[in-house]
């Protein structure tokens, strides 16, 4: 059975019961590979709708992170009397030493948390929010280094930047069973008022 092709992973007749997971990958071929006797893998691309939806979902996701970056830069850029109010987002310099130093710090973490917390709250039903999550980390990685030129020198980018897109994990995790609890349909019949 490897290496038979089927169309949008139809299951042939004789193993109609069998079960299939769609992998997304490259090129758009779908092939069903037996992995034990009931279970295949259907290797393939993903449907339109749902590659539409994932990168709609990104781009949505990147500009709320970034609007929240400069909603928070904007207030702490003010209270620490800076300047540099367009590049304190992609400031790698944290630390404790001079003022800049501090404001980047504050501005990464605080638009984490906040970053987490309302994705949790908004998508809560969206599946692979970590998925997101990290690529929205590497995607700020790569802006920072185009911004400022270089790659982060110290240990306590790195460091806090990764606390904070594992902290963002688990802060979106809670968030959204918060609100799954909260949002839970109910199931209560309300007596009619006629």
């Amino acid at each position: 059975m490897t290496g038979q092709a089927y169309d949008n992973c139809d299951l042939p007749p004789n193993i109609a019961t069998a079960t299939c997971i769609i992998v997304t990958a490259f090129p758009p071929v779908h092939v069903l590979i037996p992995i034990a006797d009931t279970t295949l893998v259907c290797l393939g691309a993903a449907a339109p709708e749902e590659s539409n939806d994932v990168v709609q979902r990104l781009v949505n996701l990147t500009i709320t992170f970034y609007a929240i970056a400069y909603f928070v830069v904007g207030i702490v850029a003010s209270g620490f009397g800076e300047a540099s109010f367009a590049t304190l987002v992609f400031d790698m310099d944290v630390g404790r030493d001079s003022s800049t130093e501090k404001a980047a710090l504050i501005t990464l973490v605080t638009t984490h948390v906040l970053f987490s917390v309302g994705v949790g709250t908004y998508h809560y039903k969206a599946p692979r929010l970590w998925d997101y999550i990290f690529t929205i980390a590497v995607l700020h990685l790569c802006l920072s280094c185009l911004v400022t030129l270089e790659a982060p020198r110290y240990y306590r980018w790195w460091l806090t930047h990764l606390i904070m897109t594992l902290g963002d994990c688990a802060l979106t995790f809670g968030a959204s069973i918060l609100t799954a609890k909260a949002f839970a349909p109910s199931t209560k019949v309300l007596p009619s008022i006629a």
